[in-house]
Order: C-alpha cells, then structure tokens, then sequence
C-alpha cells in the first residue's frame, strides 16, 4: 500500500509497506523526488520511527537525493512488539526487504545508509553483510558502546534477564529531555504516538553485543563512511564512535559536536548536521 502527497520541498511524502522475508509488514516514510540521483535509506534508533525525518529530507531534495525512512519491527507503524527480538539478525532482515525494493525500483543509482543510535549497528552489519548494495554509510550517534547504561550489576541484570526472562518489558519511558536541549523537538516527542520507550533485557543484550561486533570488523568496511557524534551523549558512549573511526580503512570522516545531546538531527544545531551530510554526498557523488 502507498499513498502520498506533495511537500514543501516538491518532494512527493509517501507511506508504504514492504514485507519482510519471515512475513512481517515494515512500514516505510518515502520523500521521494522526481529522477533521484541517490536515496539515503534512514534506519531510526531504538523506540523511534522513520517518519520523523522530514527536515533531513527536504535538505537531500534539494540537491537531488531521496529519502526512505525505515520503520524497523516493532517500531514505529511496522508490525511486532515493541522491542521484542530474538535475534540482532531480525533486524537485517527489515533492511533487506528496503536494500530488495530499492534495487528493484531505482537499478544503477547509489544507496547510502543512516543510521541513528541503534540504527547505526545495523547499517554497520548490513553494509558488512551486503556491500554491493550500499555505496555509503552514515552513522549518527551510533550505539556501538553503551556500557555506560550497563555498570556494575546493570550488565549482569541484563544478561541474566536475557535467558530467564528475556521478553519481560524492564522500562518504558522515554525521556525527551535526555536526547535533545531543542524545547520544540522535546514537545514533539512527548506528543508523538509512536516513539515509544519499552525495553527488555534480550534487546539490550543483543545491542550490546552487535556494536561490539561493528567495532571488531569494522577494518573490513571499505564504504566511503560519515560518523557524526557528541561527546556530551548521556546514551550511549561516544567513545565508540572514535573507536569505530580509528578502525576504519578507507574514506572515513568524523565530526564532533559540542553542546549538543543525542539525537543531532533534532537538536538546535540540526541544519547544521543535515549541511554537513548533504556536502559529504556532494563530494562523494559530485553529479548529484
């Protein structure tokens, strides 16, 4: 199913439903743009959705790039519970059914990968596991620490939790106030339906260990690489994004950012994020 509407931008706002290879429906945000030269497939972080991406988009359009924004499952309008995996691998599973249409519908033309928090693993692993599909990779605030929210007895809750009681939901909030100093950004997610908070110690566990994965094989990784990242991150570690760095081969820029939280894209320096991408996929891909 797909319907959708003109933006601002001239973009046409789509919403669709792929259906992923153990038959779940995945829910997908398009801000398509008429003879796109590339698409930047967005992978949301945990608890949040694809939909939320319209300002990125509209920076993209403008010099020609769409923009799909994956609701992963149990996210966002994409079926499962929230939260609920058995394995980090159900998670390539949704971004093989997005990387499947993308080649179907748009042959030739680059795909470049953002990934937000949590999402950013699961670029990493994807572009790892599928290389001749995905030309680029940006990883924003990428997860691949988060020891600093498993101290002491909070990891050997969760790996225990993991194999005993591996689906028990163990937190449910989401605090806007964590991931972005923008007043108006925080209203927006408080008031937003679908970004939701629930955690349970498989997922957690899983996490943790497919960032360690992403650092461990990250020399393999041969994919023109953006990193963008804040030291001031109160959820994940940010030293995992220099670590990252420092293990990547090839074209690999990091950025910094002072003073701002978590989530870059919806932050008050936000434009500037969204500048930063769209001029490292102008050098990249200088005809678009």
């Amino acid at each position: 199913m797909c319907y959708g509407t003109q933006s601002m931008t001239g973009s046409i706002v789509a919403s669709e439903y792929l259906k992923s290879a153990d038959g779940l429906r995945l829910h997908i945000t398009r801000w398509d743009v008429n003879e796109p030269f590339g698409t930047l497939l967005v992978l949301p972080g945990k608890g949040e959705h694809g939909g939320r991406y319209g300002q990125l988009a509209a920076g993209l359009a403008a010099c020609g790039w769409q923009t799909w924004g994956l609701d992963p499952r149990g996210q966002g309008l994409s079926d499962g519970a929230r939260s609920r995996i058995g394995s980090y691998d159900e998670f390539l599973t949704d971004i093989a059914a997005a990387l499947e249409a993308l080649g179907r519908e748009f042959p030739g033309r680059p795909a470049v990968v953002l990934g937000y928090s949590m999402g950013a693993v699961t670029g990493v692993l994807a572009a790892l596991r599928w290389p001749e599909r995905i030309q680029g990779l940006i990883c924003v605030s990428p997860a691949f620490v988060i020891d600093n929210r498993l101290r002491g007895l909070a990891k050997v809750f969760a790996y225990l939790g993991s194999w005993l009681f591996p689906q028990r939901i163990v937190a449910s909030g989401y605090n806007p106030a964590a991931v972005t100093n923008c007043p108006l950004e925080q209203q927006q997610i408080a008031a937003d339906p679908l970004i939701d908070g629930t955690t349970r110690p498989r997922l957690v566990v899983e996490l943790h260990k497919a960032g360690a994965q992403c650092l461990r094989l990250a020399p393999r990784l041969a994919i023109p690489t953006l990193i963008l990242a804040t030291a001031f991150d109160r959820i994940v570690d940010a030293r995992g994004a220099q670590a990252f760095y420092d293990r990547l081969p090839g074209d690999r820029t990091l950025h910094w950012y002072d003073d701002q939280l978590h989530d870059l894209l919806h932050e008050r320096r936000s434009a500037e994020v969204t500048g930063e991408i769209t001029g490292w996929l102008r050098e990249r891909w200088p005809g678009a």
